[in-house]
């Protein structure tokens, strides 16, 4: 309450004037929104649409080259020669129609087998030879109504009558707002989202690594202006500058495909499309109200990555990658099966798309519009919150969390501490590993595959560690555990367990498919032996796995922040690591646990014995799955609730007890593995 009331909204408003004012005067930003969306692209879509009619209209009056390698009946020659005019083909003599084919000497050909049964060769690559090949269907198929006319004439039968009996015609009933929402929605969800995060990006390295290049940084944090009022004011400069470059991408691309369905359709010879204005008023306050929204999320996003950023140039390094992982989900808008659904509803990105398409067209739902807005008013709210984690940590904030890697090795000094950029950069290389070497080995060699998968993951963070000439003692902290120690872990992974088992009963009844999948994952988990699925499966990983996350990535991660932060990021990192999103839940609070007790003890042997624990547990499931399935049932979270709400609160009691349990002041050993 105290923070609330002491925050001021006229230092916010005097943070905002400043930002907004500073970057109207970048030419680069003001460039960047007005001239792309206002000039450049109407300029190149009028170009590519009139190219792309130029193209069309030659190709329809070019005549193509083709072949026939039979004999010709008499009624099928005198049909080709006296329509080739018409459809614009060039017949050939050639002795090897194929060899012809290939050489490009003609665009297609016919070959006749008994039947009689015509084929008609082309090559899909070549755009002529696939205009060819619709010419020769249309001959042929034109040459068969003939003889069809032909035969029922000589059995005296009127063809009209018999071949169509009755006549069809399409009636499109859409109304003029959907046609035109449907024509909209084609390209302005992935254009508005582009535009946005374009629009987010100038101003968001603006205020931050322009700030710091410009060494104006350090004077801002030293006004009498809070973290919380600076970092809101470059916030909302941010967010207002993403909402205006994505009004006049709108705006541009509406005036720009009024032009091309009024004008271009027409030109080309198909119906012109009347925009119904009036009628799209409310879609488009739909829209604009998505826009606003899904700005505060990117602005945030954008904002967290560039206060990385030490230059302009080492920002745009950074933007590039968010920038395409934000413009391809808008692109499965574009297909019409991918709907907007309570799941799809929760996914950033694509949600604004999704909706605004279906907003154009008329097609929305209360429900999925409310989890759309609500989810990404939640993704800001948490970006605005890391943000401040951000601005109230001057290791982050001013770069000292740099990536150690790209320095030579003669420039490092040996027993420094790790940075985050370092764990970053090691979980990266960890998932590379695990997706192209780990589920290839695995496939291949089975459980050797998967004991060399867990000896690549305890390598790398070894290798990377010397390299990078860390103090392995501090890194890995394989100090042996008090015994304390060692039972506030055990509680710590019942309690764990538990939580992760009603999490995971939950999720699968949220996602039923990803049920079968998991269980399909355990059984090829299963050996014939349990000592050596118990070694291979429970015993390796919890080595390996906890030295890669609760040894090199905590510890990184550890060393620029407070350790819940650290907590937290790395069990993320635990639950992404291991590719499954209906167990991300279960796995990321079993993370949590572990990187508990390896904060809380000082060793990393007690969560190695409480991932081994909870890996055990799995194996002895497949081995005598009747005890399991009794268990199952106890935390069947369909039965009256009573079982899951007792499991929950044990659950509740054992983490408890092994939070009580954990030493609070630390032993003599690790008070100097972890002195600076």
């Amino acid at each position: 309450m105290s923070a609330l009331t002491s925050f001021r909204f006229s230092a916010l408003r005097a943070v905002f004037r400043k930002e907004i004012i500073d970057v109207l005067r970048d030419k680069r930003t003001l460039a960047a929104m007005i001239l792309i969306p206002l000039f450049l692209y109407p300029l190149l879509i009028l170009i590519t649409s009139q190219v792309t009619l130029l193209v069309l209209e030659s190709r329809e009056e070019q005549v193509l080259p083709v072949a026939f390698a039979f004999s010709m009946d008499a009624g099928l020659a005198q049909m080709v020669l006296e329509e080739a005019d018409h459809y614009k083909l060039s017949v050939q003599g050639v002795n090897d129609a194929a060899l012809a084919l290939d050489q490009q000497h003609i665009a297609a050909y016919v070959t006749r087998q008994p039947g009689p049964v015509y084929h008609i060769h082309f090559k899909s690559s070549e755009p002529g030879s696939r205009e060819a090949a619709n010419r020769l269907g249309s001959l042929l198929k034109d040459y068969q109504q003939r003889l069809s006319r032909a035969s029922l004439e000589e059995a005296g039968l009127d063809p009209e009558a018999v071949l169509t009996p009755f006549r069809y015609e399409f009636q499109d009933v859409t109304a003029d707002e959907e046609r035109t929402g449907l024509f909209l929605g084609a390209i302005l969800p992935f254009m508005l989202v582009v535009g946005v995060v374009t629009g987010a990006i100038y101003p968001a390295i603006d205020v931050t690594a322009g700030e710091k290049e410009r060494g104006t940084m350090e004077t801002l944090l030293t006004l009498p202006v809070s973290n919380a009022e600076l970092m809101g004011g470059k916030f909302l400069a941010v967010a207002c500058m993403a909402v205006a470059a994505a009004l006049l991408n709108f705006l541009s691309l509406a005036l720009v495909g009024n032009y091309i369905a009024g004008t271009l359709a027409a030109t080309a010879g198909g119906e012109s499309l009347s925009f119904a204005w009036g009628a799209m008023a409310l879609p488009f306050a739909v829209t604009l109200l998505c826009i606003v929204v899904f700005s505060l999320f990117v602005s945030a996003a954008v904002l967290c990555i560039t206060s990385f950023a030490r230059s302009f140039k080492e920002a745009n390094n950074y933007v590039t990658p968010l920038l395409l992982i934000f413009s391809l989900p808008p692109l499965l808008a574009v297909i019409p099966e991918f709907e907007l659904t309570p799941v799809t509803a929760a996914i950033p990105a694509v949600n604004i798309a999704l909706l605004i398409r279906d907003v154009l067209v008329s097609r929305t739902c209360g429900p999925e519009t409310a989890i759309v807005l609500a989810s990404n008013v939640a993704y800001a709210v948490l970006g605005v919150i890391l943000l401040s984690r951000i601005f109230n940590s001057e290791n982050i904030l001013f770069g000292q969390g740099e990536l150690r890697l790209l320095e030579r090795r003669s420039l490092l000094i040996k027993g420094s501490s790790l940075t985050p950029g370092d764990g970053v950069v090691l979980f990266i290389l960890g998932l590379l590993a695990l997706f192209y070497l780990g589920s290839a080995w695995q496939l291949k060699w089975g459980f050797a595959g998967l004991a060399a998968t867990q000896g690549l993951i305890l390598a790398m963070p070894v290798l990377l560690a010397l390299y990078l000439k860390a103090d392995m003692a501090r890194v890995f902290r394989w100090y042996l555990p008090r015994m304390r120690g060692v039972a506030a872990g055990v509680c710590l992974w019942l309690g764990a367990l538990l939580a992760a088992l009603l999490a995971g009963e939950l999720m699968m009844r949220l996602f039923p498919h990803s049920r079968s999948v998991f269980e399909g994952l355990t059984r090829v988990l299963k050996g014939d032996n349990l000592p050596l699925t118990l070694a291979v499966v429970a015993l390796l990983p919890a080595v390996c796995e906890e030295a890669f996350f609760r040894g090199f990535i905590f510890s990184a991660l550890r060393g620029a922040d407070k350790p819940w932060s650290a907590i937290a990021v790395s069990s993320l990192m635990f639950a992404l690591f291991h590719l499954q999103p209906a167990r991300m839940p279960a796995t990321f609070i079993l993370g949590v646990a572990l990187a508990l007790a390896a904060y809380g003890t000082g060793s990393l042997w007690v969560p190695v014995l409480m991932h081994f624990l909870n890996n055990a547990v799995g194996v002895l499931s497949l081995f005598y799955p009747e005890a399991y399935l009794r268990v199952q049932r106890v935390l069947d979270t369909g039965r009256p609730p009573w079982n899951a709400v007792l499991a929950l609160a044990a659950a509740a009691l054992l983490l408890a007890a092994g939070w009580i349990l954990l030493p609070r002041k630390p032993g003599r050993r690790r008070q100097q593995a972890e002195a600076d």
